[in-house]
């Protein structure tokens, strides 16, 4: 009894599968398994489920994390392999815990991401050692020229793989931003690319959760 954190993938299978899917998903997975969600108080409850950072529809994971309410006594343990055994293909639980800080989530500063690209790439770093990088960037407000310089932590290539290391929780940048923007400052020419997001990090560049 009491709130769990589980860390899954979610693959290329199942990188088009929503965020509001996902979370619908999980809900019915609880159910088949026979586990009782814990639900929120006050007039209208709901089953206590929260994610760390959803994920936008086209990239995979390694490493998303979800807090789960559940309503009965059963180990982090037990509660992966219980899920493992109902979830989708597509889709699997790392591993679980239940000891964690209160708002475990709210430190959430920077997300790596893999980007595997086919075409034309030359040294990534060139787009740091430009004084701003000038990007539409969506906000609360609407679409508006941004310098997106400050969102990027660290970006560099090994052979056609891309590894960049940008911000995310109240301040996120998405992965494609930052491939516009290389291929509008650098010599990128980009035939097409997958993204699949491979850790989501503290301020210190530590994991989010440590299992």
């Amino acid at each position: 009894m009491g709130k769990y954190i589980i860390k899954f993938f979610k693959d290329e299978k199942v990188k088009y599968v929503s965020h509001l899917d996902t979370v619908r998903m999980f809900g019915r997975t609880m159910r088949r398994a026979g586990i009782t969600m814990s639900m929120s108080q006050g007039f209208n409850p709901h089953p206590i489920m929260t994610f760390a950072n959803p994920i936008g529809i086209g990239i995979s994971s390694s490493c998303e994390l979800a807090l789960i309410g559940v309503d009965e006594e059963i180990s982090p343990k037990d509660l992966a392999i219980t899920l493992n055994e109902h979830l989708p293909s597509g889709f699997k639980v790392l591993a679980a815990k239940k000891e964690f800080a209160k708002s475990p989530f709210t430190s959430l500063t920077f997300a790596q991401y893999k980007i595997t690209v086919s075409g034309e790439i030359t040294d990534p770093v060139k787009l740091l050692d430009m004084p701003e990088i000038i990007m539409p960037k969506k906000t609360k407000s609407g679409v508006k020229d941004t310098d997106i310089k400050p969102f990027i932590r660290s970006v560099f290539a090994d052979g056609q793989t891309l590894f960049a290391t940008v911000r995310c929780g109240e301040t996120n940048l998405k992965p494609e931003l930052l491939i516009e923007a290389l291929e509008k400052y650098t010599d990128f020419r980009i035939d097409e690319y997958k993204t699949e997001r491979t850790a989501l990090l503290d301020e210190n560049l530590n994991d989010l959760i440590e299992f």
